[in-house]
């Protein structure tokens, strides 16, 4: 057992000592174990580190790439900025190509030399004309001008360098070694307004310009030298007799100095005796509208002297006689003119005239230098030919029988003719043909001098024409009729009969002026002038005096003939006139004097008829009327009042009163109308009388002017001497607004007196706004200075609702028409209710004229109308009057 127990002990204490081996060894695990743990944890907070700094890192690399992502895109967005661009750049260039093509057509189209040259004179472009005559190619771009040898062309360097460092441009004549004539123009190319990038030359060949001159200076040399030199005695007169010409043969015969004649008549000239004989053969030549060809015989110093006169009127298109020629030859020196002829046959070469010798039979023997410069025929082209290679179709047949008649009749024929040029070119030239006989009196000769008077007659005929007549409607001027109307009147008196001046005014020609314009305003008068025409006879003359103002002239009419023919005229004018798109109507105003009852005299006979018309337009216009005693008496009164009028400022007869403007509803003071008085030889003149005077003189704008300059004087005066101050309307003339500056001048007006714009107010009539543009222009400068404008009488002119859109107005005035029956009649009621409703909305201001009565003031305060003037608050007053009033209605 001992044993046993032993053994037993020995197993425990193996066992002990492997559980306890087993322990440490299990506690050295654990410790292992933990510490493996604590290095696990350790790994997993690196890991875990780690592991934000990996996602850290991919949220940078996230971020990167939406950087790059957007950058990307940019650059996208520039690349396809650069394509536009590229393609935008690619269409301007081919633009600037096809600029470049079409600048070089350009250029080469003008069939002017062209040189451009830069700033050092170096050639930088040329056309193709300028290739051609300066022998230039793409070689000489860039080389200096003066290295560019142009041929036949003067040194154009300084010239080019001038223009260069003046910016001015310079012309200058050149002519080159092949006698070409150029007009060089150097201009220069300016980069901008300030630099200078260069010069262009142009060159324009004037050759044939500058020979045609020369020959037309040449031709009117020859010219002036055939008719001074001519051997008649050569004139002619206009329609009222004076000399317009008069040859030196003409001036040495009678005595006179060159040019003693001209612009004189004969009886300035002439003894009685004389100009007595010029005058009936001038008579009898316009009344017969024919040649009078008449031998005279005149008293002059050295003796009587013998003439073959011609005299023959001058007509222009329209059969209107313009004037009288004279020609004349000296009969009782026949035999030394012959003898100078042949004198001067042996010396026709150097005669300026074109001279042709001819037999008897007309065929040419010999013609002199002139006749070749003249014609183009040579001398061996026309020796034995006959005269008729030179016959013009112009000419008639006719002529030349009349006129061999003469000169085998009178042995002499001078006279205008047509004949042709070896080109074919016809040409009018002035022929004088003598005959030159021999000892015996048998002609031998026909010599024939002539001259190329072509262009002259040309310029004459003009000159004549335009001198005697209107030359928009061809009608005669007021020259033309004047000298009828003499004539007319002393064949009147020969024969005692009557003739009759009818004044015609168009009506309303303004208006049409204005609003169609001035092309259409002068198709009007062309189509009234036509009119006018067709209502009188042919022996009848219609003229037209100026603007839209005619006169015809009745020769032998009486008063019945006379009233048919006005009844005609105003039948014919007032019907309607096409334009175009256009339609239009107007009247006339029509007045007539009758010889001898009315006047016995032409300016009587005017004036009288003038006086009648404006009778005829005071009646309502669209009507005629005859000269009356009375009318005498009022042109007379009219007359004195202007010649008043012109003196009325300076002689202080001027003055002004001032009519309160009232608020209705307040009864407060608002403003005053300033109105014109005029004191003249101790009475005062209605302003009905005068003020039409002073529209028809053109003084209203004088008066309007010195008007507004006395408010302002007078505002001045009343704002330190303490009183109220009111706004005081001015009335501006509808014929001050046709004044160019007008607004500057009524702006000028009120700052000289350093009154507020403010004070005042600019009333004009509806008249003014017919001229639509102008009055626009004028009213926007004088609202926008600070002026109010008002429309005086609205209603009873030209009225248009679309003037009150269209323009600055401030105040409407109610015409006293309107206001009279305001309060009793239902028509005046609806009107200024219409009137007051329609400012009231456009925001304007109303004013009712000439109140007189407490149910007009009742019945406009009622409407809404703002203010009144009249006599129910006061009359006109005097400036001392109209301040002592004011202040007695702002006492207390």
């Amino acid at each position: 057992m001992d044993s046993g127990a032993a053994g037993k002990n020995t197993i425990e204490d193996s066992n002990n000592v492997t559980d306890k081996e087993l322990e440490d060894e299990l506690a050295a695990t654990r410790e292992h174990l933990q510490t493996l743990v604590e290095e696990l944890e350790t790994s997993n907070e690196e890991m875990q580190a780690l592991n934000e700094e990996i996602q850290a890192s991919n949220e940078e690399m996230q971020a990167s790439n939406e950087e790059l992502e957007a950058s990307n895109e940019e650059l996208q967005s520039t690349n396809e900025e650069l394509a536009t661009v590229n393609e935008e750049l690619q269409i301007k260039t081919a633009e600037t190509q096809e600029l470049n093509i079409e600048l070089e057509c350009i250029q080469n189209s003008v069939d002017y030399p062209l040189l451009v040259l830069d700033q050092k004179s170096a050639l930088q472009r040329f056309n193709s004309a300028a290739a051609r005559l300066f022998r230039l190619g793409a070689a000489q771009i860039g080389r200096h001008l003066r290295d560019l040898a142009l041929p036949d062309m003067p040194d154009l360097v300084t010239d080019s360098q001038q223009v260069i460092d003046t910016q001015n441009a310079l012309d200058r004549q050149i002519v080159n070694a092949n006698r070409r004539h150029y007009a060089l123009h150097i201009a220069p190319l300016l980069r901008d307004a300030q630099r200078s990038a260069g010069v262009i030359l142009l060159f324009a060949d004037n050759t044939s310009l500058y020979e045609i001159e020369r020959s037309a200076r040449e031709t009117q040399v020859r010219l002036l030298a055939v008719m001074n030199n001519s051997v008649s005695l050569m004139a002619v007169k206009d329609a009222t007799g004076r000399y317009q010409f008069a040859n030196p043969r003409f001036e040495q015969t009678f005595g006179f100095a060159t040019g003693q004649a001209i612009g004189k008549t004969d009886l300035q000239l002439f003894p009685d005796a004389v100009s007595k004989i010029f005058r009936e053969s001038e008579l009898e030549a316009m009344r017969l509208r024919k040649e009078i060809e008449r031998e005279e015989t005149l008293p002059l110093a050295g003796g009587d002297h013998h003439f073959l006169a011609v005299r023959f009127p001058l007509f222009d298109n329209d059969g209107a006689i313009t004037g009288l020629c004279f020609q004349a030859t000296d009969i009782t020196a026949r035999k030394r003119a012959e003898e100078s002829l042949r004198l001067a046959a042996m010396v026709f070469d150097r005669a300026s005239e074109g001279v042709m010798v001819t037999d008897t039979e007309q065929c040419i023997l010999t013609v002199n230098d002139a006749f070749t410069t003249l014609t183009g025929f040579t001398r061996q082209e026309v020796v034995g030919r006959k005269p008729s290679l030179l016959r013009s179709e112009k000419t008639p047949p006719e002529l030349y029988v009349e006129m061999w008649e003469r000169v085998n009749r009178l042995g002499v024929w001078q006279g205008e003719i047509w004949n042709r040029r070896k080109n074919g070119e016809a040409f009018l030239e002035w022929l004088s043909i003598n005959t030159v006989k021999d000892k015996s009196g048998k002609v031998v000769n026909y010599v024939g001098m002539f001259s190329d008077i072509t262009t002259v007659r040309e310029s004459q005929q003009r000159v004549e024409y335009l001198a005697t007549h209107d030359e928009l409607t061809g009608l005669p001027n007021r020259a033309l009729f004047n000298d009828r109307l003499h004539l007319a009147l002393a064949r009147a008196e020969r024969s005692r009969e009557s003739i009759g001046v009818v004044f015609i005014d168009l009506d309303n020609f303004k208006v049409v002026n204005d609003t169609l314009g001035h092309a259409t305003g002068d198709k009007l008068l062309k189509q009234a002038a036509l009119r006018l025409l067709d209502c009188v006879r042919a022996e009848d003359t219609v003229a037209r005096l100026g603007g839209d103002e005619f006169v015809v002239l009745l020769e032998t009419a009486d008063r019945h003939e006379a009233t048919l023919t006005a009844e005609r005229l105003l039948s014919t004018l007032s019907a309607s006139y096409q334009f175009d798109e256009h339609e239009c109507f107007i009247s006339a105003s029509i007045g007539l004097s009758m010889f001898p009852e009315d006047a016995t005299d032409a300016s009587a006979l005017m004036r009288n008829a003038d006086s009648a018309m404006y009778r005829a337009k005071d009646h309502g216009k669209n009507a005629f009327r005859f000269f009356t005693a009375d009318l005498a008496h009022l042109a007379t009164r009219r007359l004195a009042l202007e010649t008043g009028l012109r003196r009325a400022i300076e002689n202080a007869e001027l003055l002004i009163h001032y009519q309160p403007q009232v608020n209705l509803e307040s009864y407060r003071v608002v403003g005053a109308e300033a109105l014109l008085r005029w004191q003249y030889n101790g009475e005062v003149v209605d302003p009905v009388v005068f003020i039409p005077v002073a529209e028809q003189s053109n003084l209203i704008v004088a008066i309007d002017e010195w008007v507004l300059g006395e408010a302002c004087r007078q505002i001045a005066e009343w704002d330190q001497a303490g009183l109220p101050a009111v706004r005081i309307s001015v009335n501006i003339s509808a014929r001050h607004f046709r004044k160019e500056g007008m607004a500057a001048d009524l702006m000028r007006i009120v700052n000289a007196h350093g009154v507020s714009p403010q004070r005042l107010c600019i009333e004009i009539t509806e008249g003014v706004l017919m001229d639509f543009e102008r009055a626009q222009r004028m009213l926007a400068e004088l609202v926008a200075f600070g002026l109010m404008i008002s429309i005086d009488d609205f209603g009873t002119g030209f009225s248009s609702l679309s003037y009150l859109k269209r323009f600055p107005i401030h105040e409407l005035k109610i015409a006293r028409g309107f206001v009279d029956g305001i309060s009793s009649n239902a028509d005046d009621r609806a009107i200024g209710s219409a009137i007051i409703a329609l400012a009231r909305h456009l925001g304007m201001s109303v004013v009712a004229e000439g109140v007189e009565m407490a149910d007009q003031h009742a019945q406009l305060d009622a409407s809404g109308c703002h203010s009144g003037q009249g006599y129910l608050y006061a009359r006109p007053l005097s400036p001392e009057d109209f301040a002592e009033w004011l202040r007695a209605r702002n006492t207390p």
